[in-house]
C-alpha cells in the first residue's frame, strides 16, 4: 500500500524503477512504463474487482483511466497504456505469485 491512498505500487526486479503513466498525463492513449521512485500518483495503482481472480488498476492521478493493453492486442511486444475505463478485458490483469 502506498501515501495512504490503498493504492499499490509496482518496481520491477531487474530496474526496481516503477510502473509509471508517462509525463502525469490524466488522458487516454497516455504510455506506462519505467520510471525512477518518484512517489508520484502517476506511479500509485488503485485495484479495482473486475471478477474472479481479475483485477483492473487505475492510476491515482486520472482514477477514470486503467491500465489496458493497446488495442486489445494478444500479441507479444504490445503497447500498455492507460485508457478510460470500459470493463473491457484488456484492462483485466491477474496477479500471480512468481
Amino acid at each position: 500500500v502506498r501515501g495512504g491512498t490503498g493504492g499499490v505500487s509496482f518496481a520491477n526486479k531487474h530496474s526496481g524503477k516503477m510502473l509509471d503513466v508517462a509525463g502525469y498525463s490524466p488522458y487516454s492513449g497516455a504510455n506506462v512504463h519505467q520510471w525512477n521512485d518518484v512517489r508520484g500518483t502517476n506511479q500509485t495503482w488503485l485495484p479495482g474487482a473486475a471478477g474472479g481472480a481479475w483485477w483492473n488498476f487505475r492510476p491515482n492521478h486520472a482514477q477514470d483511466q486503467c491500465l489496458d493493453v493497446s488495442s486489445g492486442s494478444p500479441n507479444n511486444g504490445a503497447n500498455v497504456q492507460q485508457w478510460q475505463c470500459n470493463g473491457g478485458t484488456p484492462q483485466h490483469f491477474s496477479l500471480a505469485p512468481y
